[in-house]
């Protein structure tokens, strides 16, 4: 085992999953958005990214406050996880019972889960509102309800084990009668209830739709159906104390705009998107973290002036992006022994190893790793195409000139307008076009385009 393995172990651990909810570190490491303390206030909210563009980490952020500030001396939230499951095979009026069913279920849970953590709260709630509680949890269990209260038991302390048995134990016949109750009541008078020992309401913390993403049709009209017919849904969102926050899918905003709760104003609406400084900000502090505080600018890392002109191309306004490339740098700092910046010359060689490749979708669209290339003109885009076609073969600039103007004949000048062209491709798509990885030009031959496979 080389010096550097124990510390490359441990910091590219914080360059793993690169996925919010298993990051146990996030909180050292998080930069809010800049309307994060509006996300976090008392409205329901969706919030909308592409992927990567982290509404998970600020759902985390959400759930992480509501657990700091969740002492029983003072008043606060409870935060409620909530996965729903995809409506491919409902009908759309099936939403709002499939829905509270599910939500109602969570919110017992993260009930539970709050009285196993903090068993002393329960004394301060009134007798009526302990009875309510209990009934509720009694009417909308949990899904596998003995095994969640075995769980708990199991961590909790032994004053908090007594009360989850407690809690088991409720009354039939308050919880059937619960059960037949609109949901607005419902949710109205749990409300009522968690505000007698100062907890201000619930907040349902909805994330996880990338599982949708990747296994049923979005467009499908019955989905869009159903997740209209939800948000409209004023019951779930018209309570003051019950609260949703939403990670969304960037697409979604399309059609969740038009919904009833969003177009009164019942839900907020915000798209993330960062700045420069804070996307280098959100690096930088990952980089300090997997360190131990050895990193702390980029001249830390790296000497060559050029890193952060890499970052910011290819990692554009995507957090996740950006950590992506850092977590290479990063790689690459500790397999060189990680007790010097890295020299221009190794990063030089490195940035050969991790450029991201060039594709060309059948839709006509440019894409280097994950960001796409917008601006090109037509004629750009027919030189680009043309080596694409041909990628790895040299082209003639005669070929070249052809496939930018197909529609003249050589005249005049035409060499510089190929040398002018190639160099525009270059600023669209090269990281540097002064030292170019994709556009090669083989000196008295032509052009060649690399990195495409």
């Amino acid at each position: 085992m080389t010096s550097h393995d124990a510390p490359f172990a441990l910091g590219m651990a914080a360059f793993g999953s690169l996925r919010a909810e298993d990051e146990p570190w996030l909180a050292q490491a998080f930069v809010p958005p800049p309307d994060f303390p509006l996300i976090a206030g008392r409205s329901s909210a969706i919030v909308y990214s592409e992927a990567g563009g982290g509404r998970t980490a600020v759902l985390s952020m959400l759930m992480h406050e509501a657990v700091e500030e969740g002492a029983v001396d003072r008043a606060h939230w409870i935060a409620i996880p909530w996965e729903p499951d995809p409506p491919e095979h409902w009908e759309p009026s099936q939403i709002q019972n499939v829905w509270r069913e599910d939500i109602l279920s969570h919110c017992s849970l993260g009930l539970l889960e709050y009285f196993a953590g903090h068993p002393n709260a329960w004394d301060k709630f009134p007798e009526w509102a302990r009875t309510f509680i209990q009934a509720f949890i009694g009417a909308f269990p949990p899904p596998m309800f003995d095994y969640e209260l075995d769980r708990l038991q199991e961590e909790t302390t032994e004053s908090g084990a007594a009360l989850l048995a407690r809690l088991k134990h409720n009354s039939s016949t308050t919880s059937a009668t619960l059960q037949r109750q609109p949901v607005s009541q419902i949710i109205k008078r749990l409300v009522m209830a968690l505000k007698r020992a100062d907890i201000l309401g619930l907040w349902i913390l909805a994330d996880r739709f990338e599982r949708w993403e990747a296994n049923i049709d979005l467009e499908k009209p019955q989905v869009k159906a159903s997740l209209e017919r939800f948000f409209s849904t004023l019951s779930f969102f018209d309570q003051p104390g019950f609260v949703f926050k939403i990670a969304a899918p960037l697409p979604w905003r399309r059609f969740l705009s038009r919904t009833h709760a969003v177009s009164t104003r019942r839900v907020q609406e915000f798209e993330l998107r960062w700045r420069e400084e804070a996307l280098a900000a959100i690096a930088i502090r990952r980089l300090h973290l997997a360190s131990g505080g050895a990193i702390s600018s980029w001249a830390d890392i790296c000497e060559a002036p050029e890193v952060y002109a890499w970052l910011k191309r290819y990692g554009g306004g995507n957090p996740r992006r950006w950590l992506t490339w850092t977590g290479d740098l990063y790689r690459a700092f500790l397999e060189a022994g990680g007790d010097q910046p890295l020299s221009s010359n190794q990063w030089k060689k490195l940035r050969q190893k991790i450029a991201p490749r060039l594709r060309i979708t059948p839709d006509k669209r440019v894409y280097v790793g994950s960001m796409e290339v917008h601006g090109l003109s037509q004629s750009l885009y027919r030189m680009l195409e043309y080596l694409y076609e041909r990628s790895g073969e040299v082209c003639s600039r005669k070929e070249l000139y052809q496939a930018y103007r197909p529609d003249e004949d050589l005249a005049y000048g035409w060499e510089a307008t190929v040398e002018t062209a190639i160099w525009r491709l270059r600023k669209a798509i090269e990281p540097d076009p002064r030292h170019p990885i994709f556009i090669i030009t083989e000196r008295g031959r032509g052009v060649r385009l690399m990195r495409t496979r």
